[in-house]
């Protein structure tokens, strides 16, 4: 962050999430948007804002927002190896 990365390390995690939700389930990429971001809302019971997160680049300004979007892609993650409920 310290450096002006953060932007790149928000993109690596929100990738992340995005190839290991795309193997669990494969359909995920044909949705629309609208349908992906329900879809996202019904399975990781996140706030649509956070699904927008998911399907879109995101920006952060401050250490904070950095840590709300790495959070949200966290939470995916975990939820799709069964670590969480």
């Amino acid at each position: 962050w310290s450096r002006g990365g953060g932007s790149a390390l928000v993109e690596a995690a929100r990738e992340a999430a995005l190839r290991r939700l795309g193997r669990a389930y494969p359909d995920f990429a044909g949705l629309t948007r609208a349908e992906r971001e329900a879809r996202l809302v019904e399975l990781f019971g996140i706030r649509t804002e956070d699904a927008q997160k998911v399907l879109a680049p995101t920006h952060p300004r401050t250490p904070g927002e950095l840590m709300a979007a790495v959070g949200v892609y966290q939470r995916i993650q975990e939820r799709l190896s069964g670590r969480t409920k």
